[in-house]
């Protein structure tokens, strides 16, 4: 299987930038970039769109996800162009209303990361 092309949103690439920068300071900050960075550039370019991170609908086929502990990375994935972008990160707190999947939720039907759907020639998911 040919190696995915990884970008990030613009969000994801502010977030990225400022994590580098605090890394030095903070363990868990370097602990949070070190993880979004093995995703970003060793994992997801040789396992976007594996079966194992799909999601249920109304995501199927659009949005996917990498757990790493309590840690979400959702990412949106086109097969027809094998490119897949970063979406957002948020951690997993079952019945929280900060729980990363209500986030996702929130911000897909806010508009969010339409633009990222645009640019992957994916549809938005219809999240209720």
């Amino acid at each position: 299987m040919a190696r995915c092309t990884v970008l990030l949103s613009p969000e994801m690439a502010e977030q990225m930038a400022k994590l580098k920068v605090a890394r030095e300071k903070s363990k868990a900050k370097r602990g949070l970039y070190d993880a979004l960075h093995r995703c970003a550039v060793v994992y997801l370019p040789e396992h976007a769109g594996h079966q194992l991170h799909q999601l249920g609908p109304p995501y199927t086929g659009v949005v996917y996800r990498v757990k790493q502990a309590r840690l979400r990375m959702f990412y949106a994935h086109s097969r027809a162009d094998n490119r897949a972008v970063l979406l957002f990160v948020g951690n997993r707190k079952d019945g929280d209303k900060d729980d990363a999947y209500e986030v996702l939720g929130r911000r897909i039907r806010r508009g969010d990361f339409d633009a990222q759907f645009e640019e992957l020639g994916l549809a938005r998911p219809k999240v209720k």
